[in-house]
């Protein structure tokens, strides 16, 4: 068997050991708690090989192990009163100067993960007991507890309360320090006990102004100071960044060279300065105008802040609880850290998206810019045409056949109506070929849509007067046909007379 030295060393180097493994851990409560782990460990080791040594040494020499025996209890039972190290396993000996509080209702509330379970009053003792033990005045049912785990003790006359491990296995922590066994350490208002592995937490309660003043743990201030020189090397970064891209601006306007990239944030002139494309303030202001991919881009965009949002409110949850309850449970470390990893892999697609979307939009607006030159440039071409084939009509009209011009590119001949038709065909050959645009082309649709639209009005208006004239000619032609048949009428009458007259005259021949 190795010496006590060497295992004590062995010991040591394998908690080293473990307590580097844990110091690569993702979260501060996770490192402590396997570190706390590991210390436990090794002493646990150690206890066993004290136990087998002892052993050994009993089977050996009886009379020696009872001696040591009696010389070990001797200090237990000589040491000094103010320690209140117990006089036999699972008793407590008060020190001289306990006694009840002075003028202070204290009290311990139970929490177990973040739920309020009891709230005891401490009054009436000068001590009380926790432990495993039914004589026990504060039970505990954890099996990591001991018969008698520690003691919360009062000092008479006054307010100061104290807090003892009686040797327990597994500890007794403060504040998620662990206490030194048989040592009185001073505890205030608002601290947090536990007690072993269990779960369970034990908050101080009491007067007000008891409690300490709030601060920042000397851990947390180191933490912020790093996140302080983070944030201030970012931001130095993030200057540099922008001073050299105005620079390279700067440089680029004085050398006249855009490289196609001056662009406006909106439909503006082509030829302005070159903005940076804002989504936000381009979704603001066109957000019923986008396309279907920049409406897909926005829609991924919003759900992923929408779930950075709800993880990062998460998050926020657990590191509260883990001030309050002075450390998280193995659930809560691993959820918080599956959280934080969720967190990093929305944030890079967050980034994507955004510059996708940015990418896209600024596409958007190059395309808007170039049919609206486009445009332009057609507008002015077709101009351009029309004033070269009014003057070729001008020209046409005041020419003369008998009129001698002489073509300089014919020799010696005179230029007729071929040459003037060969001239201005080459004019038309030169006009700039125009390409149309999705821009132009809906331009022209719309003006036939007008166009058709107001023919079809001339025509319903042709067709109604028209109608309007059928229908007088039809009144007309009706009144008309009654005349002739009144007139047609009396000229029978006038007829039939005569001829009764005629016949009356040829039968008196004396009359006539």
């Amino acid at each position: 068997m190795l010496p006590p030295a060497k295992r004590d060393a062995g010991a040591k180097a394998r908690a080293a050991a473990a307590a580097a493994v844990a110091a690569a851990a993702v979260t501060p409560g996770q490192r402590d708690r396997a570190i706390e782990q590991a210390v436990l460990a090794a002493q646990q080791e150690r206890e066993a090989a004290a136990a087998a040594a002892a052993a050994a040494r009993d089977s050996n020499a009886p009379e020696e192990a009872a001696g040591d025996e009696e010389e070990q209890a001797v200090p237990a039972a000589t040491a000094p009163a103010g320690h209140g190290a117990p006089s036999a396993p699972g008793t407590y000996e008060p020190p001289d100067w306990s006694g009840l509080p002075d003028g202070a209702d204290f009290g311990l509330e139970v929490l177990r993960n973040g739920t309020l379970l009891e709230e005891r009053p401490l009054q009436g003792q000068a001590c009380f007991t926790f432990g495993r033990s039914p004589t026990a005045d504060l039970l505990l049912e954890h099996p990591s507890a001991s018969r008698l785990h520690a003691v919360l003790q009062f000092k008479g006359g006054s307010q100061e309360v104290f807090l003892l491990d009686c040797g327990s296995t597994h500890g007794t922590f403060l504040n998620r320090n662990r206490l030194k066994a048989h040592v009185h350490a001073p505890i205030r208002v608002g601290d947090t006990l536990r007690f072993g592995q269990s779960s369970r937490l034990y908050v101080l309660t009491g007067p007000a102004e008891l409690m300490p003043q709030e601060g920042l743990s000397r851990q947390q201030k180191k933490q912020l100071k790093m996140l302080e020189a983070a944030q201030a090397r970012k931001e130095a970064d993030e200057m540099k960044a922008r001073a050299q891209m105005e620079a390279a601006i700067a440089g680029s306007a004085a050398a006249g060279a855009t490289w196609g990239m001056s662009l406006d944030d909106d439909e503006g002139d082509e030829d302005g300065p070159a903005k940076e494309v804002n989504w936000r303030s381009y979704v603001d202001r066109h957000g019923g105008n986008l396309t279907d991919r920049q409406t897909k881009l926005l829609d991924k965009i919003r759900k992923r802040e929408y779930k950075i949002k709800n993880l990062e409110a998460e998050c926020e949850k657990i590191s509260a609880k883990e001030k309050t309850e002075g450390g998280l449970t193995q659930g809560q470390a691993s959820t918080l850290v599956r959280n934080e990893r969720a967190l990093d892999v929305l944030r890079e697609e967050l980034e994507d998206l955004e510059e996708e979307l940015t990418d896209c939009i600024s596409d958007s607006i190059k395309g808007k810019q170039a049919a609206a030159k486009d445009a332009k440039d057609a507008t002015a071409a077709k101009k351009k045409r029309k004033r070269q084939r009014d003057s070729d009509d001008e020209y046409a009209d005041a020419s003369d056949s008998g009129d001698e011009f002489y073509d300089r590119t014919v020799a010696g001949g005179p230029a007729g109506p071929r040459a003037k038709t060969g001239a201005a065909a080459k004019a038309v050959e030169k006009a700039p070929q125009h390409v149309e645009s999705a821009e132009t082309l809906y331009a022209k649709r719309s003006a036939l849509l007008e166009e058709v639209q107001r023919l079809e009005d001339a025509i319903a208006a042709e067709r109604q007067v028209l109608g309007q004239q059928q229908q007088q000619q039809q009144t007309a032609a009706a009144g008309s046909s009654q005349q002739q048949e009144g007139s047609a009428g009396g000229v029978s009458e006038a007829t039939g007379a005569g001829s009764v007259g005629n016949s009356a005259a040829e039968a008196d021949p004396s009359s006539a």
